[in-house]
């Protein structure tokens, strides 16, 4: 994954745990700004959460 695209997700992210927007919403709302599919961002959360102990959401 290019980082830039990485950066866009956890911007996206950080966004929704801030503003407590539902999990539907924070997956859309991933998937429209780094233009990208749900499988990608579902195994960006899965990778993210698995190394890292404070991911944005508190996953």
């Amino acid at each position: 994954m290019k980082e830039l695209t990485r950066n866009k997700l956890l911007a996206a992210w950080q966004y929704c745990d801030d503003e407590d927007k539902s999990t539907e919403f924070m997956i859309q709302f991933m998937m429209d700004n780094a233009k990208v599919d749900m499988d990608c961002v579902v195994n960006f959360i899965e990778k993210t959460t698995d190394k890292d102990s404070n991911p944005p959401g508190g996953v």
